[in-house]
């Protein structure tokens, strides 16, 4: 697969690299892990041969880093033409196990209309498959940007519990608090509603909700 890249082009993600390899706990972005939603090693030997191949098992938590294009709520793979929608993942189908919150680390598709955020949300949230939606309503954060570092702090706080109380899910808050402390346009959802980042008329941020959707 060619790639031809803009000269403001930012690296969004390691999954980009098509010489990962399983050794790396981060997978290609290809639409059948998106599908999949997490994956087990599982090595195969005969003899002096052996094998490592990936085999479903879903995780609790999918992390997408990636291009995301608004005009359709699609986002960037390196398979499936270059981009997938959820109509494509199919999450009626592929994300009935283990999968409780998809993260779209991607620039503006979850902004709250029809064709990105409701669209995953209707597919999703209101089919009972997930608790929760992250990402972001405006441009996500680059790789040197602030976007590792949002990703480590979320990490943390889902583990501590320690981010504020506004949504009444530890996953949600602590997308939003990780995403508040670095000034980026996060936003979550859950069955019912949406909390985002914005900022006030002095430049400083502020989590607004919640808002029906």
């Amino acid at each position: 697969m060619t790639l031809r890249l803009s000269p403001t082009y930012q690296k969004r993600g390691e999954a980009r690299d098509e010489g990962a390899d399983l050794d790396i706990p981060v997978l290609l972005t290809m639409l059948r892990y998106i599908e999949a939603a997490g994956v087990e090693k599982i090595t195969v030997q005969a003899g002096n041969q052996s094998h490592t191949l990936p085999v479903k098992n879903q995780a609790d938590i999918l992390y997408y880093s990636g291009h995301g294009y608004s005009s359709s709520g699609s986002l960037q793979c390196l398979d499936n033409g270059g981009t997938f929608t959820v109509s494509d993942v199919a999450p009626t189908v592929n994300w009935r196990e283990d999968l409780k919150y998809f993260i779209i680390a991607g620039c503006i598709v979850l902004k709250p209309d029809h064709t990105n955020g409701y669209a995953w949300g209707n597919a999703t949230l209101k089919q009972g498959i997930l608790r929760g939606l992250c990402g972001y309503h405006g441009l996500a954060p680059s790789d040197m940007g602030g976007a590792i570092e949002i990703a480590e702090d979320f990490a943390q706080m889902v583990v501590s519990g320690s981010a504020p109380s506004r949504t009444g899910d530890a996953v949600l808050d602590a997308w939003l608090e990780a995403n508040r402390k670095r000034d980026a346009r996060g936003i979550v959802y859950n069955r019912q509603y949406y909390w985002w980042v914005l900022q006030d008329l002095l430049g400083r941020e502020f989590i607004d909700g919640p808002n029906p959707w």
